[in-house]
């Protein structure tokens, strides 16, 4: 059995939890799923669960604190040796085999052409600073995905992040563990991960999960429509919920 670790942030305790409820239930199609470890907030509707808290230190950071979360996590007896890294605003469409949650490249996937489209958003001048300390340490220069679940170790994990200040100004991004993991990018299976940042139709929605395995959004893209297929996909409550 593969544990699931959710580092959330604690300003999450300011909206219902929406995503998390429904990103739990769409574990419930997974034959494989462990313990349920949520790390840093925890919802008064969670149950049979193990929360963990854990604040939120690195100021305008996200990804410095969910990297100090998953650490955390690490160091927890009862967590098991490989586990799944999970967000809030991920889901998992289908039911899936263990191989199916090795890591997958954006696209771009190349820093040279990811560099030619960027905008200038704080995130995008982490990932650049993280793929440009990845290769010119000898790891992957790949653009690996941020937002589908992935797979770790208790003991790579904290090995690999002990090798670079990843809380020094303005951090690195999350996917830097995947670069230094896998020397290897894998290929991008076409519609695998749909990701919805802004306004779409329902039925539009539906058309584009036809095929997918992963589906998740930003925050723009919890949209009404958003909600309202979430709802109609997994009506079912998780064991997780009172």
């Amino acid at each position: 059995m593969i544990d699931v670790v959710y580092p959330l942030s604690n300003n999450s305790k300011f909206r219902d939890d929406f995503e998390l409820r429904y990103s739990l239930r769409s574990l419930m199609l997974q034959n494989w799923v462990g313990k349920i470890f949520l790390i840093g907030h925890c919802p008064e509707w969670a149950k049979d669960l193990i929360h963990i808290p854990c604040s939120d230190p690195y100021i305008n950071c996200k990804d410095a604190n969910i990297i100090n979360k998953i650490l955390l996590a690490c160091s927890i007896k009862e967590l098991s040796e490989t586990f799944l890294i999970n967000s809030d605003d991920q889901y998992l469409l289908k039911a899936v085999g263990i191989d199916e949650l090795e890591p997958a490249i954006e696209n771009p996937c190349r820093l040279d052409e990811f560099k030619r489209k960027a905008g200038h958003n704080s995130w995008q001048g982490r990932v650049v600073d993280t793929v440009q300390w990845c290769s010119k340490n000898g790891y992957s220069g790949w653009i690996f995905q941020s937002h589908t679940p992935y797979l770790a170790t208790k003991t790579d994990y904290p090995e690999a992040m002990s090798k670079i200040a990843w809380g020094k100004g303005n951090g690195y991004t999350t996917h830097i563990y995947l670069n230094m993991a896998y020397t290897q990018a894998p290929k991008e299976p076409k519609g695998r991960t749909v990701r919805i940042k802004g306004r779409i139709l329902h039925d539009e929605l539906y058309r584009q999960i036809e095929h997918a395995t992963f589906f998740n959004h930003n925050d723009s893209g919890l949209i009404p429509v958003v909600k309202i297929f979430l709802e109609e996909y997994f009506p079912v409550k998780s064991r997780w919920e009172k």
